[in-house]
């Protein structure tokens, strides 16, 4: 009868099933299950002829699957018992999509973007956009791997301009859709981003123009720095 080994190589789809020669052995047969009762097989793996080996590639399986690998010894005058069994699970599934949160930290040229976690992600991808299609991107935040984060700083923006971001995780099986859109606004007063005012065909930098709030005392033509 073989030993059976630990499970190697996870992937996505595959796993690999390792096992002790047996003496005498001309091949051996392979169980693949995800009961370990053995009540049920993965398609193509029950008492599979896999030759005269030590080990073998199982592929076509479900990513997160746990699986149990039995094996029985070929002899020319019979076949042995069952091994015993080793449960080795595939790689995790693709990530769920993650749940974006609320914009925050407003300033006059960044926002942070911040999403929740999800589950198995090793990483996200991040997009920014001035447009809710998503038709076009900020440059440099069209599908942007920001690693494994839940918050970004979103910089190089343009002062009192809506912006929309959403994420995506990813690991090696695969990447999530995407998540649903926030909208966030940083239209702070023009004083903090440098603003100027034009009032009476006089151009002020110096705020003397501007009320409490930052904003331009009427009649006046906002103007920006760029």
């Amino acid at each position: 009868m073989p030993v059976v080994g630990a499970g190697s190589g996870a992937a996505c789809t595959q796993i690999t099933a390792n096992w002790t020669a047996s003496a005498n052995a001309t091949g051996y047969y392979l169980d693949v299950s995800t009961v370990n009762t053995f009540a049920s097989f993965v398609a193509g793996y029950n008492n599979l002829d896999v030759l005269n080996v030590t080990t073998y590639n199982v592929t076509g399986l479900n990513s997160r699957d746990d699986l149990l690998l039995q094996g029985k010894g070929i002899q020319h005058c019979g076949t042995s018992g069952n091994s015993g069994i080793t449960t080795y699970a595939t790689s995790p599934a693709t990530p769920a999509v993650p749940v974006v949160g609320a914009g925050s930290g407003a300033a006059c040229t960044q926002i942070t973007a911040n999403w929740t976690a999800s589950a198995n992600a090793t990483g996200y991808y991040l997009d920014v956009s001035t447009v809710n299609t998503f038709a076009s991107f900020v440059a440099g935040y069209n599908n942007l791997d920001v690693l494994n984060v839940t918050t970004y700083n979103v910089t190089g923006l343009t002062a009192g301009t809506t912006y929309y971001y959403r994420v995506r995780a990813y690991n090696t099986c695969g990447t999530s859709g995407n998540s649903g859109i926030t909208t966030y606004a940083h239209h702070l007063p023009h004083r903090q981003c440098g603003g100027r005012c034009r009032k009476r065909g006089k151009l002020y930098t110096d705020h003397s123009q501007l009320d409490s709030l930052g904003q331009c005392n009427r009649p006046i033509t906002w103007m920006y720095r760029r």
